[in-house]
């Protein structure tokens, strides 16, 4: 038998309490929600999932939510609180989520803008200084930060009334309803397949640290179990999002696309968070290179170890919201 007690549970209720604390009294009217991720990423829906837990406490209307791809600037309403996902990109290394969020920001001056919590990267430090002017001539705009070194680069170049430092949303999200209590034996090596994998990963250290443990290296499983599987996905997804985009102008077809998930299931959000809870669940421990498996490990009571990405992402949030945390190394 694994541990039952919930050994993060006030740690997790506190994180909570200031995402709640802080962004209530800055939504004061109906809002939308952009840029949410009609993708298969199931750190980023689990962040999706957190904010619509987050706002369904507030007493304003959701007018409208859309991703990047088929949002109409034309549905957003003139005095509208714009509501903008959180994640990890904020910066260079995803320009056209940046250039989405940049082209809301410069389009829609008299609305308050808030920006859910995010890790910001830059490669090139001159694009930071020049979207920090974009960012600064909003009159009011709040900018969410989830690590102080995010916070500090940030806060060069954009005002720092704008600038928040707050937790990734996913705290929002209580999964006590699925603690497992049966040990599984298994160890997961959550090592992500693409450009932020850190170039010091070392799976046969970690496989000897693993000892005699069952152990599986794996992806989250919205990717696929195969390569050939996975390229056949991303074919589909890519077809997908052109097709939406287009459709979405088109006065015949845009009743058929929903600016949220596109043509995709309306149920996918909750859908690929439940895979990622069942996912987890058959582990007694994980070793993650992404922070959304060591975000959802905390709330299912597992534990877990840290590994960095590419650019410190994992470590800034650890050393800002994490040190309390019990069952965690790094």
């Amino acid at each position: 038998m694994i541990a039952t007690g919930f050994v993060n549970q006030a740690q997790i209720a506190a994180l909570k309490d200031k995402i709640k604390d802080t962004l209530s009294p800055l939504v004061e009217g109906d809002y939308v929600l952009l840029d949410v991720p009609n993708h298969r990423n199931i750190g980023d829906n689990m962040i999706w999932k957190g904010e619509l837990e987050f706002l369904s406490g507030l007493p304003y209307k959701h007018l409208y939510t859309a991703n990047m791809h088929t949002c109409r600037f034309n549905r957003i309403p003139t005095a509208a609180v714009i509501l903008i996902h959180g994640g990890g990109n904020f910066g260079d290394i995803y320009p056209e989520s940046q250039q989405f969020k940049l082209s809301l920001i410069e389009r829609f001056p008299d609305n308050k803008i808030i920006i859910f919590p995010q890790t910001a990267y830059y490669k090139e430090p001159r694009r930071l200084k020049r979207e920090a002017r974009v960012i600064n001539a909003h009159k009011d705009l709040h900018l969410c930060l989830r690590d102080h070194v995010s916070y500090e680069m940030i806060s060069r170049y954009v005002d720092k009334e704008k600038l928040l430092l707050l937790p990734d949303m996913a705290f929002c999200l209580d999964l006590s309803a699925h603690h497992t209590v049966a040990a599984t034996g298994r160890v997961l090596i959550l090592k992500r397949t693409d450009h932020e994998l850190s170039d010091d990963f070392n799976l046969a250290d970690l496989m000897t640290d693993c000892g005699e443990k069952a152990v599986e290296i794996r992806d989250w499983p919205s990717y696929g179990n195969t390569q050939a599987h996975t390229r056949w996905i991303t074919r589909f997804d890519s077809i997908e999002r052109r097709l939406s985009e287009v459709m979405v102008r088109l006065p015949g077809l845009q009743a058929l696309v929903d600016p949220a998930f596109g043509l995709r299931s309306p149920k996918n959000m909750d859908k690929y968070v439940q895979q990622g809870i069942g996912f987890i669940n058959r582990y007694d421990k994980v070793v993650t290179t992404r922070l959304h498996g060591f975000i959802l490990a905390a709330l299912l009571n597992k534990k877990v170890r840290i590994l960095d990405n590419s650019y410190g992402k994992n470590i800034n949030f650890y050393n800002t919201w994490l040190s309390t945390f019990r069952h965690v190394e790094i």
